[in-house]
């Protein structure tokens, strides 16, 4: 079953907070400004508090994706997992959850896009493209990493890091599928605002490209 990832997707990251007001206010901007996806990535949470808001979120309009916590995804009905580097492979996890679960997985060269395709991941997350407070004193991949990663990967690929919506038409033109996005709509003041604000760009930058391998992942 194909992957319902468009030419120009929004996936809103939450800030780790710990907050669990705060992620729902957030999930729910996700949704209500047209985000194709809201992941909670809330390691000071514990499981039942994220599984509670995984099932509070998923009316919001966003697809539900929980970093890492296979367990509460499946126990909260979400749409997905986001795994990391150092989770467990996402094969694994296939061989687990069958066709209950969408899965992600967080890269960061180009060397590791086709092994992660691979091993069972429905879309990519490349990052960090720019400078980030999340990712101080790392330097960041650039653009023709971007381009790179996106070449060497038979799947969606979102970037990650130091996106807002004056950068969106640049990652395009990589090839990527869209953006994942924290800072640009968690420290936002209005971040329903910041939401429709992202989705416009990538309305805009998408409009009249050609062909990409966005929404054709194998499974």
């Amino acid at each position: 079953m194909a992957l319902d990832l468009g030419p120009a997707s929004l996936l809103v990251v939450s800030d780790g907070s710990g907050d669990r007001e705060r992620v729902l206010a957030l999930g729910q901007a996700a949704g209500k400004g047209g985000a194709w996806g809201f992941q909670i990535r809330e390691p000071r949470l514990g499981g039942r508090d994220l599984a509670r808001v995984a099932a509070e979120l998923r009316g919001s309009g966003a697809r539900i994706i929980v970093s890492d916590r296979v367990d509460v995804a499946l126990a909260a009905g979400a749409f997905g997992v986001q795994l990391g580097e150092r989770s467990l492979p996402a094969q694994r996890v296939r061989a687990w959850v069958g066709d209950r679960l969408r899965l992600g997985r967080s890269v960061h060269d180009a060397a590791g896009m086709g092994a992660a395709g691979a091993g069972g991941a429905d879309w990519l997350v490349f990052g960090h493209v720019f400078a980030t407070p999340a990712k101080a004193g790392l330097p960041p991949a650039g653009l023709a990493q971007l381009k790179a990663a996106v070449l060497a990967s038979d799947r969606p690929v979102l970037a990650i890091g130091g996106i807002d919506a004056a950068r969106v038409a640049q990652v395009l033109a990589q090839g990527a599928c869209g953006v994942a996005v924290i800072g640009a709509v968690a420290r936002a003041e209005d971040p329903e605002r910041a939401v429709r604000e992202l989705v416009l760009a990538l309305a805009a930058a998408a409009e009249g490209r050609g062909g990409s391998r966005c929404g054709k992942s194998s499974r």
